[in-house]
């Protein structure tokens, strides 16, 4: 039975009473000497991992006993089923029970306010670049977008040289005192995705196995090995020269390692 999503009509709602219709399998925990279960319930206010964004967390209490809490750590969906990591100590739950289901309220908020903030620099990169956001990705601590440039938008805007780019590096570059002058030949678009997004590329593989082996720097296969590929391929056909000071940004994703 496909779970009753609350969070889709009313996306404020904090807790609800729900079912327990399944208890998938039962597991200690390698962190406390708690135990570990993952439960469906016949409707839910959490909201499962998914589009980037991480999963919703709180608590589920049995309603007949309120000193019988689990913490709920993770929810998953799949085939319109919403999947619960619970853990906790005491009885097990068991189809049928019936539980208060409530979510970290804190941590639901500021997922709608960054989510929400993601969509709106993604309408600007595309309103003044002509860029489309071809994913992203949600951390505790980061936010990563990809993007990439959509030549009808940018043919359709008039925007081939990036004029709005070079405006707005030109207003950064003032606000930290340096007289600079941008224009459109200072920036160089190279497309590294090779076979696509979160698929490795040999280039790629090559330049983390590389940096790891002679740096001691470790890069993801997905962002930042990529980017380190070009910019060893703009080093061979003589891009810098030898006493130029080229800056490299390393943007994270090692997590993408393990």
């Amino acid at each position: 039975m496909k779970t009753i999503k609350l969070y889709e009509n009313n996306a404020y709602l904090r807790t609800c009473d729900a079912v327990v219709t399944l208890v998938c399998d039962e597991h200690p925990s390698d962190a406390k000497c708690e135990q570990m279960y993952t439960v469906c319930f016949d409707q839910t206010v959490f909201f499962p991992e998914g589009g980037g964004q991480s999963s919703d967390t709180g608590t589920a209490v049995m309603t007949d006993d309120p000193e019988h809490e689990f913490m709920v750590t993770d929810a998953q969906i799949k085939d319109g089923i919403v999947y619960h990591v619970l853990t906790g100590n005491g009885k097990a739950p068991e189809p049928g029970d019936k539980m208060t289901l409530t979510i970290d309220w804190a941590h639901r908020f500021d997922n709608m306010q960054r989510h929400l903030g993601e969509h709106i620099l993604s309408g600007a990169f595309y309103r003044l670049f002509g860029f489309v956001n071809k994913g992203f990705h949600m951390g505790d601590d980061y936010i990563m977008i990809d993007l990439a440039p959509d030549s009808e938008a940018q043919e359709r805007k008039g925007l081939f040289h990036y004029d709005h780019v070079t405006w707005e590096m030109a207003e950064a570059a003032e606000l930290l005192g340096e007289k600079v002058r941008i224009t459109p030949d200072d920036f160089i678009l190279r497309d590294m995705c090779g076979p696509g997004y979160a698929v490795s590329s040999p280039e790629g593989a090559a330049a983390v196995s590389m940096m790891a082996r002679l740096e001691g720097l470790f890069l993801d296969p997905v962002y930042t090995g990529k980017a380190f590929a070009g910019l060893i391929a703009m080093a061979k056909e003589g891009a810098f020269g030898p006493d130029d000071q080229v800056l490299f940004l390393h943007s994270g994703g090692a997590g993408g390692l393990f």
